[in-house]
């Protein structure tokens, strides 16, 4: 009904929210997402409602794909804003990752990994938790970049666990255990992102040979609820 409405009519306030909800209501996030940002445009919302709608919106439609050919699609045809948006585009990394390409979603959260200074530290660590799903394959091109990141923010555990998961992917214990010993005991961190540290260091016990200290970490990792 709401499209059927004259092009004055549709365009007014009340009758976008309309298409809005009824967009959401039938499952359609990226239609959704589209009348959101016209919504915004014009001021249909306050500045912070606006962005936690788009950003939620943005997410449901990149949960939406179901191979990487379709969220590949989905996040080109994403206004620039959302793709600028470091939580938006950590979840279509994590995303990727999912859907069996960690390669590209490390693509979509580069460039924000090489402008760390410029987020705040909410967003740093949803990054930090998007690095680590797209791992498997990373390259030695982002360690001096994670290497900067560990020394440019040393009291955040995120940055820690993140770095010191990249640097045992790539088997450089020596360097990853100080950092991955910080998010084990960061209690700010989740118990997930906290087991996982665990667990890491507990494999690079075992390579050295230590069983005690990797039973030690075993243990830790299954005491975290």
């Amino acid at each position: 009904l709401v499209a059927d409405l004259p092009p004055g009519g549709a365009r007014r306030t009340h009758a976008q929210r309309l298409k809005l909800q009824a967009a959401r209501l039938g499952q359609h996030p990226q239609e959704a997402l589209k009348t959101a940002r016209m919504l915004a445009k014009h001021q249909g919302f306050s500045k912070e409602a606006a962005l936690g709608l788009l950003r939620s919106l943005a997410l449901e439609s990149l949960d939406a794909a179901r191979d990487i050919d379709q969220l590949r699609r989905i996040w080109l045809q994403f206004d620039t804003a959302d793709r600028r948006d470091a939580v938006v585009a950590a979840g279509a990394s994590t995303r990727a990752a999912a859907l069996g390409s960690p390669e590209e979603g490390r693509v979509w959260i580069k460039p924000f990994w090489d402008h760390l200074d410029d987020l705040g530290a909410d967003d740093r660590a949803v990054l930090c938790e998007a690095l680590v799903t797209v791992l498997a394959g990373i390259g030695p091109e982002w360690l001096p970049k994670l290497e900067a990141a560990a020394q440019s923010f040393p009291r955040e555990g995120a940055v820690a666990y993140a770095v010191g998961c990249a640097l045992a992917e790539r088997q450089l214990w020596g360097k990853a255990r100080p950092l991955l010993e910080t998010a084990a005991t960061d209690a700010a961190l989740t118990p997930a992102a906290r087991r996982h540290a665990l667990l890491r260091l507990a494999q690079l016990a075992q390579e050295q040979g230590d069983a005690e200290q990797a039973a030690r970490c075993y243990e830790a990792a299954a005491r975290l609820e």
